[in-house]
């Protein structure tokens, strides 16, 4: 029986959310309670965090509203591997043939329901196309998005940065891969087998992003 089960998995209707504007060509199209953020870049779609596989519909009625046609999606971005962010990855990619990416320190997740999270839900296993870079941005036609590694949260967590337009400004958009703490205790890392060291790297990441002058802070949930 899943255990800890939040009430998103049984009645995912009750946290619908109609899309609305971040900024220029970029849209939140998650739920009530963790975020998904849709950028047409000119070129095809890009999706940041997929939801849960419970979900996927809301966010391709979402994409839909916005007079934008899902089969255009062609890059799936991850911020981290837990259910509720990657939970709607697989089903995604064999629907639009979109390309997968997931910070690297994160892959043995995916063959582990427990690393996952996924004991509290159903999440497909899902492929991975691509791992990111800190180096090399994410490029597809207006955007270019960084995808810098912030781990803590899980250790290939990556925040976002990209840049875009507000009217007539231009603007920087960030959104940091993975603020929950719940998963750096000492007894969730002990009994998952991950290094207690993951709690300095948070905060080193915190510090490394700190003078990054975001004009438009996006959160993983809402």
């Amino acid at each position: 029986m899943m255990k800890d089960m939040h009430p998103i998995v049984t009645s995912p209707w009750e946290y619908i959310c109609d899309p609305f504007r971040i900024a220029d060509h970029v849209w939140y199209v998650g739920n009530t309670w963790v975020g998904s953020f849709l950028l047409d870049s000119g070129e095809g779609l890009i999706l940041i965090d997929t939801g849960m596989a419970q979900t996927v519909y809301q966010i391709l009625r979402s994409i839909r509203l916005l007079g934008l046609d899902p089969a255009k999606l062609r890059r799936i971005l991850l911020t981290h591997a837990h259910y509720d962010h990657a939970g709607g990855a697989e089903i995604l990619r064999r629907l639009t043939g979109a390309q997968v990416y997931l910070g690297e320190e994160d892959l043995p997740f995916i063959d582990q329901p427990e690393m996952l999270l996924a004991d509290r839900t159903v999440c497909p296993v899902f492929q991975v196309d691509r791992t990111y870079s800190d180096s090399e941005p994410v490029k597809l036609g207006r955007f270019e998005i960084h995808a810098l590694h912030t781990p803590g949260h899980t250790p290939g967590a990556r925040s976002m940065f990209f840049r875009t337009t507000s009217g007539a400004r231009e603007v920087l958009c960030g959104m940091h891969g993975g603020l929950g703490f719940a998963t750096m205790k000492e007894e969730f890392l002990r009994n998952h087998g991950l290094p207690l060291t993951l709690r300095d790297d948070f905060y080193s990441g915190l510090k490394k992003l700190k003078d990054i002058p975001v004009d438009v802070a996006i959160g993983s949930h809402p």
